[in-house]
């Protein structure tokens, strides 16, 4: 299967399907899960952090990949556009977890001592 990916475009209907995502993956998830709508909406909108002023910094925060349909099947998100990330993975593809998490050690690595990412008990192994 071919996979492909990209970063977040601001001016593009990117934000819209994460938040189609997050919803979905929150109705699987039950209780189990990490973002919800309201903090996926604070990640654009937050207006305390001054790094989200300027729209180019988001496509340093989120990246997206996409099925040969081009239907959004995951991303990796920063939520303080810093060294802390969350990968998002539709269920059923699974097995391209490492591919996911390969990026954000090749991309984003080398910009920051250390890497930081968090899970909920109860949440799926992956990888």
């Amino acid at each position: 299967m071919k996979l492909s990916h990209r970063d977040f475009i601001f001016e593009s209907n990117d934000f819209e399907n994460m938040c189609k995502f997050i919803i979905q993956d929150n109705t699987k998830r039950k209780e189990h899960f990490i973002w919800h709508i309201g903090r996926i909406v604070d990640w654009k909108y937050c207006l305390h952090d001054t790094k989200r002023f300027f729209p180019g910094n988001f496509n340093k925060a989120a990246h997206l990949w996409f099925n040969g349909f081009q239907e959004l099947i995951g991303f990796v998100i920063s939520e303080g556009m810093n060294n802390e990330f969350t990968v998002f993975l539709k269920d059923e593809y699974r097995l391209f977890y490492s591919d996911l998490l390969d990026w954000v050690l090749q991309e984003w690595d080398n910009k920051y001592e250390t890497l930081v990412t968090q899970s909920v008990e109860g949440q799926p192994r992956a990888g």
